[in-house]
């Protein structure tokens, strides 16, 4: 059996289907990482998020290898969820030998 898009020990989500690989050109040989929260008219991923009675305090990385990796799809959404801006979206990240790649979620939650 060939194995394909391992996943590191923190994604809880099913691993996509060699189909969805495909449709989002991933390499079979990609590491799915979990999932980040990319805004991507300014390219920056969102690397921490302290919130408390007093203030709500984001800071964003401009490469997704520093952002905070969500294990599922779900935690990531909840947090596109209650963010302010609308230009906040949910990403895949895989890991290649040398480099990140991150793929918008398809229609079809892995969930």
């Amino acid at each position: 059996m060939t194995k394909y898009c391992r996943a590191t020990d923190n994604v809880t989500d099913k691993l996509p289907t060699l189909k969805e690989l495909d449709n989002m050109n991933v390499p079979r040989s990609a590491i799915m990482c979990g999932f980040v929260v990319h805004l991507p008219d300014r390219d920056e991923f969102l690397k921490s998020n302290t919130e408390n009675d007093e203030m709500d305090l984001r800071t964003w990385s401009r490469t997704p290898e520093n952002a905070i990796r969500y294990p599922n799809s779900q935690s990531a959404y909840d947090f596109v969820r209650g963010y302010d801006k609308n230009e906040a979206i949910v990403c895949i990240l895989f890991e290649l030998k040398k480099q990140y790649l991150i793929c918008n979620l398809p229609e079809k939650n892995f969930a």
